[in-house]
């Protein structure tokens, strides 16, 4: 069984988001370097991070998907926007403890559902 810690699960999924924002930058604006000096070596691994890429995104779809909007949301904003508990709270007119009882619920969720893939 792999153990993931709390921290170890929010740096990666903020690393997966930051690498979709670059994938993003780069597949809507013009390239500063023009595809046609690439070699094909260069070529090739291009697809190959871009193919991965894809595939992480798509995992974390399938991870968040498994959450309600709502947690969903409320994990979005501690984890990758940043978001105090303290300030979600308040946004939500909830408690502080309401905060983090709704982000360890997900992350549980989302980890429990990641280690039943892994046993499959």
């Amino acid at each position: 069984m792999v153990k993931i810690r709390h921290s170890h699960f929010l740096t990666w999924i903020k690393r997966i988001a930051f690498n979709q924002t670059i994938s993003w930058i780069r597949t809507n604006h013009k390239p500063l370097l023009d595809t046609e000096e690439l070699t094909p070596e260069q070529t090739l691994e291009s697809e190959k991070e871009l193919a991965e890429k894809i595939a992480v995104h798509n995992d974390l779809t399938k991870l968040l998907g498994v959450l309600s909007p709502h947690a969903r949301s409320v994990l979005w904003l501690y984890a990758i926007e940043g978001y105090s508990h303290q300030e979600i709270a308040k946004m939500h007119g909830k408690s502080v403890s309401y905060s983090k009882v709704i982000v360890s619920r997900a992350l549980n969720l989302i980890k429990a559902k990641t280690e039943s893939v892994s046993n499959a």
